[in-house]
């Protein structure tokens, strides 16, 4: 079935590209769930910053610059955040008039939120977009893992792991039916289809001697 299938050449591609971009590799399965909301969050941040960049009628770079304030000495890309506090100060006062401190306290956080996750600086608009799409892929590629590792009745960073290493998968259970049974990842296609054999014999023989 398609469950045993590696990984098209595209979600290869995509985990290369979303390992890359993301600051903190994922280790187990609660990282996944982080960063996936962490990457739908980030896109929520994105689409208002969007909108109270419009209100305001500035570029959406002018105005996370002043959310981000970035390019002081000591500061380096990687540590790239902000105080709400700080960036209410140094708001130019026309803008600091058309935003409530909830606001600026919301997209600060937002924005440091994003700064962690992926390796992006924030500074004009061509910034923002790529900052965009890298969390859109980062969102797409997670939800991808979820739900292909739910369909097969394991866990999303047991799947990410396997399909990194290249090996083929043969599902558990038919999807909808969690199962306990091992996943047999290790190995050749040959000797990974003999061990499935034997378990599966195994099982056979053993609802025999339940039913007699």
């Amino acid at each position: 079935g398609a469950d045993d299938k590696p990984w098209s050449r595209s979600m290869e591609v995509r985990c290369t590209e979303v390992e890359f971009m993301l600051r903190d590799p994922v280790k187990n399965d609660q990282d996944i769930q982080y960063t996936l909301a962490a990457a739908e969050a980030g896109l929520l941040f994105m689409e208002q910053i969007e909108v109270k960049a419009q209100t305001l009628g500035v570029l959406r770079g002018t105005l996370s610059r002043h959310i981000l304030p970035y390019g002081t000495t000591d500061q380096s890309v990687a540590n790239q955040s902000s105080k709400a506090k700080e960036v209410l100060e140094n708001m130019p006062d026309e803008m600091r008039r058309r935003m409530s401190d909830k606001e600026v306290a919301y997209l600060v956080r937002g924005a440091n939120s994003v700064r962690k996750l992926i390796r992006v600086k924030i500074a004009d608009d061509n910034d923002l977009n790529q900052a965009k799409e890298s969390l859109k892929t980062t969102a797409r590629f997670f939800r991808r893992v979820t739900a292909e590792a739910e369909e097969m009745s394991i866990g999303p960073f047991r799947l990410l792991q396997t399909r990194r290493e290249g090996q083929r998968l043969i599902s558990p259970a038919k999807p909808g039916k969690p199962s306990n049974a091992p996943v047999f990842g290790r190995g050749g296609g040959h000797y990974q289809l003999k061990q499935q054999q034997l378990y599966n014999q195994q099982q056979q023989q053993q609802q025999q001697q339940q039913q007699q």
